[in-house]
Parts: C-alpha cells; sequence; structure tokens
C-alpha cells in the first residue's frame, strides 16, 4: 500500500470518529486525488480536505469544490428519486430502491457517498407504463443490459432500473436471489418494497463478491460493508440467518475476510495473512494494469475448473467471438431479433478484418495472460471465500 493509499484510508477512520486527519507537507496532491477518484470515495476526501485550513490554497480550492458538486449532486438525485417515487406510487407501479439509497444515510454525512446512480428494482411486466413516466419525468432512455434498462436526465441522474436483482449469468447468485421480489417486503399502504435489514446486508455482501470476481472492488465497497455491519449490530439483527444464507449462496468465508479487512482499516484490528492478500487484490489492481487484470478474472470465470486449460487462440477467439450477452450491448438489435445474431458477428469479424488490421494485430501480440496467473487468480479467490460460478 502507497503512502497516499493509506492517508486516504486513515483519513475516512477519522472522520468516522468526528475527527479530521492532519495532512503533512510530504502530502501529493495529485495521488491523493487520484487514489480517491479511482476507489469512489472522493466525496468523503474532498469533505475531509474542505475542513482542513492548513492545506495549500490551490489543494483546498479544488477539494472544496469538488464538495460542493459532491453535495450539489446529492441534493439533486434526493429531490429527483421523490419525485420519481412519488410518480410510481400515483401510478401503483411497484418498486424497490437498493443499495447506495440507504447506504447514504449511515455515511456521517449522505453526500459523502458517491452514487454515480439511483438502482431501483421495478417488474418487467409493467415497463410500459414505467417507461411512460420515465418519459414524462424528463429522462432518456439509454442502454440496456441483460438486467437493467438504464435512464439518463441531465444535469446529474442516471437510473438504473433492475429487472432483477444480480444478472442471470452470475449462476449462484441468481438461483438464490432470483428476480429479487422474494426479498421484498410490503410498505403499508405503498407501492414501494423494502428488504429487511438482515436481506439487505446480504445482498450487499453478493454485489460486492461480484464485483470482486471481475476486479473492480475498491476502498468505498470496503466502507460501505463496514458501516452496513455496524447498523447489523445496532439493529440486533438475525446473525443465524444470515449466516445460513451466506452458507447457500457460498460466500461465509468471503463475507468473514471483507468484514475483517475493514475492521483493519477502520477499527486498527490485526492483519492476518488472508486480510493482507485481500488487501493487496483491492489495492494493487493497478500494479498490473486493468486490463490484464480484467483479462485474468474473465479467463478465471469462462474456464472454471479447468483453469489452464486455454490457448492464446482461445483467448483471441474469446475476444473475437463475443458471448450474447457482450453482443447485445455493441448490437441492441439482437435483442428484438435475435435470428440476427450470426449476421452481426460475421460483420463484427469482417469489420476487424477489412478496418482493424493493425487492431488485430494487437490483439494477438497483447494476448499476454498466462496459465500461471490464472491459477494464481483462481487459487487467490479460493482463498478469499469466492467461487467462480457466483
Amino acid at each position: 500500500m502507497t503512502n497516499s493509499t493509506m492517508q486516504v484510508i486513515t483519513a475516512i477512520k477519522l472522520i468516522l470518529q468526528n475527527r479530521i486527519y492532519e495532512w503533512d507537507e510530504n502530502t501529493k496532491w495529485q495521488e491523493i486525488y487520484d487514489v480517491s477518484k479511482i476507489h469512489k470515495v472522493d466525496s468523503v476526501i474532498a469533505y475531509v480536505i474542505s475542513q482542513n485550513k492548513n492545506v495549500p490554497k490551490s489543494v483546498l480550492e479544488t477539494f472544496s469544490k469538488k464538495w460542493s458538486v459532491a453535495l450539489f449532486k446529492y441534493c439533486t438525485q434526493e429531490a429527483e428519486a421523490k419525485i420519481l417515487f412519488d410518480e410510481f406510487e400515483r401510478n401503483g407501479i411497484d418498486f424497490m430502491p437498493l443499495k447506495g439509497v440507504f447506504s447514504k444515510n449511515l455515511y456521517p454525512i449522505p453526500a459523502m457517498r458517491n452514487m454515480c446512480d439511483v438502482d431501483i428494482l421495478i417488474k418487467e411486466k409493467q415497463y410500459q407504463d414505467i417507461d411512460k413516466i420515465m418519459q414524462k419525468l424528463g429522462y432518456s432512455f439509454n442502454t440496456e443490459s441483460q438486467h437493467e434498462l438504464i435512464y439518463t436526465k441531465k444535469p446529474a441522474m442516471d437510473i438504473e432500473l433492475h429487472k432483477s436483482l444480480v444478472p442471470n449469468y452470475n449462476k449462484d447468485l441468481y438461483k438464490f436471489f432470483g428476480d429479487g421480489w422474494n426479498f421484498a417486503r410490503k410498505i403499508d399502504g405503498k407501492f414501494e418494497r423494502e428488504m429487511k435489514y438482515e436481506d439487505f446486508y446480504i445482498y450487499n455482501i453478493s454485489h460486492i463478491a461480484k464485483h470482486y470476481l471481475i476486479a473492480d472492488c475498491d476502498i468505498k465497497d470496503v466502507l460501505d460493508i463496514y458501516l452496513i455491519n455496524k447498523e447489523k449490530q445496532r439493529q440486533g439483527c438475525d446473525n443465524e440467518y444470515i449466516e445460513s444464507q451466506l452458507q447457500k449462496i457460498g460466500l461465509t468465508e468471503f463475507a468473514k475476510n471483507l468484514l475483517s479487512l475493514s475492521l483493519c482499516w477502520f477499527e486498527n484490528a490485526e492483519y492476518t495473512d488472508i486480510t493482507r492478500e485481500m488487501e493487496n487484490c483491492i489495492i494493487g489492481d493497478t500494479i498490473k494494469g486493468k486490463e490484464k487484470i480484467e483479462e485474468i478474472t474473465t479467463l478465471y470465470r469462462e474456464s472454471g475448473s479447468n483453469v489452464g486449460g486455454f490457448s492464446k487462440i482461445l483467448q483471441l477467439t474469446k475476444k473475437v467471438f463475443l458471448p450474447y450477452k457482450y453482443m447485445v450491448l455493441k448490437y441492441p438489435i439482437i435483442k428484438k431479433y435475435k435470428i440476427l445474431y450470426p449476421f452481426v458477428a460475421i460483420h463484427r469479424i469482417f469489420g476487424v478484418l477489412i478496418n482493424k488490421h493493425s487492431k488485430i494485430a494487437g490483439e494477438i501480440n497483447n494476448v499476454g495472460v498466462s496459465t500461471d496467473e490464472v491459477k494464481e487468480f483462481a487459487k487467490h479467490c479460493k482463498n478469499m471465500g469466492l467461487k467462480h460460478t457466483l
């Protein structure tokens, strides 16, 4: 861990105790900015620095402005989300807000939590009515993924309407959660639903595990689970139920390891070999380069128990012949007309061959992931308590 990363984590730990971190004169401010942004805790750090008058004037101005932007975004999201939820209620739309909509309230100041978007579980059968509401409120349809419908509205609104809690290609998680409505509790007299807190905890562990497997876990995720666990303790949640459900998904060990790391960072708990290893993975992803990390994690998940059973030709084939779930993002028409899939696949191949000779040559030369690297990641996931089928 670099000194700048350690400073960021320490500053967060202290603000949770209502204390302001004192930055030393050797602080590398660009690194602080970069680390906090990469790990999605830049709003927390912006607040901390904005409250500290013993930093260079230019730094104070930069981070104070960033904190003002965070406040503006938070207020905009709060106001717009209320308008949307009220409109759903008036039109009899079943919905359940997810993730950051609740997690932000666990932070010392809700605006400290970066929220790129507002996540809401919906029923797909109500989508036509929902789409009319979204258009009426000034939202524009952006794109559709396997389990989300994404809308945007300037200046600061991104809405992700979830057709299910997780994509169905996350096999173990989808088998457990299904579309998610079995975990939705009624709120008296409302169409809005909510999870009981035990299930909210389980869902967040699952969501972070999903991101960990694609090398997309960060300081914000560890901070979230630390605060969610503190609230779980405050509410006196049913830990036996939580343990039994995590065991069904195969996430008992991962949850324990993730929570242990959060206690190392924010309560000075003692490290173990496992927490050190997890920390190195979360903090050290940029060492190898994100593209290579993503290649390693993709090959691990797709090779399954046959780790090492691939070659450069297989890796290149996977790049050219994209799976349907990725191809549909590039060619949305095939969602409606699946029969066109072979034709768009051919179009993609010829497009690469005709127009991108240098790119495909680069792909061949840059397939630099070795069997040993994938085996190493598979061993790491086993140590962390994760399976490729998640």
